[in-house]
């Protein structure tokens, strides 16, 4: 069993993406691309953010949490796709673009954080 230092981002990040998948489940049938997308986006942040923090170097650890952070970006996209087709009212559009924000300033803070130096393999 590993141990994330940053649990808390990780669980509300795993929170948003149940939520995200919510939304994505009850899109019409006939919108199966962007609930796949939707979907995919909102999967692979807690992902990138658990990869990002299971590796040593710090480029390595970067890399994924800008991962993480292109995750929220593009989940952002397609929440404001659903918004602007009708699948989704204002408000719960506006509830997920908050939240995304909030993700976002913390992964940016993760990305900040991580040391400039590589750290050794030996």
């Amino acid at each position: 069993m590993f141990q994330l230092k940053n649990i808390e981002l990780y669980n509300e990040a795993l929170g948003l993406n149940e939520s995200l998948e919510k939304v994505a489940n009850d899109l019409p049938r006939n919108t199966y691309f962007l609930a796949n997308l939707l979907k995919k986006a909102a999967g692979s942040i807690p992902s990138d953010i658990a990869e990002g923090q299971a590796q040593k170097g710090s480029i390595e650890k970067k890399n994924y949490f800008w991962a993480a952070w292109n995750s929220i970006r593009e989940a952002s996209n397609w929440i404001e796709v659903a918004a602007r087709q009708g699948f989704i009212d204002e408000e719960t559009r506006n509830g997920f673009r908050s939240k995304l924000h909030d993700l976002s300033g913390q992964v940016q803070d993760l990305i900040r954080n991580s040391s400039s130096v590589e750290v050794s393999k030996n």
